[in-house]
């Protein structure tokens, strides 16, 4: 029997990824670590609307949607936007606002490459963000600022850990620890702090640890994870080919 695979997103997300996860036959289930608490700003950004909008998640999407009444000035009908991501551009589609998608790229790194010779000196950037460190709120504003635009950091969602109920605990010891998928370095952090639960340390020590991306990866690693794979691009694919690697997480029905 091939070992389980846990999936630790939150929300509507890590269903998606577990399903995706269960497609290519893996035998994985989905229980959050984090959950996503939306807020309004704690006060209106100054001005008007931004000349530029960076989204880093479907999150900050989804944040700023449900922030957009409460900003004291209407939404435009169409402004610039750049994403990380090829689910925050989709979610960034579902919203009602007509945008002009002037950059995409899979990390913050990559998108200040893309969006080069596009932010010019006094440039109104807003970077809707979460409550937890990560490039919306160090890289991409200091890079942004050191070419002259001004940025504003809009807090519009908190990530808050989210304790495992006694039921969830006892799936954890009735599966055979495989690989744990993790988002974020806020997930690797969740994940690090659950380990004092008897359930969640034998995952963390027996599992492989599978990380969306580099900058979660090295997270991990410095909390102490051994086994440490990271993809090579954040999507659910991304990390379905790492768990095609992993000798003890085979598909269901291979012969490998």
């Amino acid at each position: 029997m091939s070992s389980a695979v846990w999936v630790t997103r939150p929300g509507a997300a890590g269903e998606r990824t577990r399903k995706a996860m269960e497609s290519a036959g893996f035998a994985a289930f989905h229980l959050p670590l984090l959950r996503i608490e939306f807020q309004p700003p704690a006060s209106a950004p100054s001005g008007t609307w931004a000349d530029l909008v960076v989204f880093v998640s479907a999150n900050a999407v989804e944040g700023l949607e449900r922030a957009a009444g409460t900003l004291g000035f209407p939404v435009p009908r169409r402004f610039r936007a750049a994403v990380i991501g090829a689910r925050t551009r989709d979610r960034l589609a579902a919203a009602p606002w007509e945008v002009d998608l002037i950059a995409e790229a899979n990390n913050g790194k990559a998108l200040l490459d893309a969006m080069a010779g596009i932010v010019d000196p006094g440039t109104r950037v807003w970077i809707p963000a979460g409550s937890r460190a990560g490039s919306a709120r160090g890289l991409l504003p200091e890079a942004l600022e050191r070419e002259g635009a001004v940025v504003e950091v809009i807090p519009v969602y908190r990530t808050l850990d989210r304790t495992l109920e006694p039921g969830e605990e006892a799936v954890l010891a009735a599966r055979e620890p495989g690989a744990v998928i993790c988002h974020s370095p806020s997930a690797a952090e969740a994940l690090h702090r659950a380990a004092a639960s008897v359930a969640v340390r034998r995952w963390w020590d027996a599992a492989t640890l599978v990380a969306v991306g580099e900058t979660t990866a090295a997270r991990l690693r410095s909390l102490g994870g051994v086994s440490v794979r990271a993809a090579a691009e954040p999507s659910d694919a991304g990390v379905a080919a790492v768990l095609d690697s992993i000798e003890a997480i085979q598909p269901s029905g291979s012969d490998t």
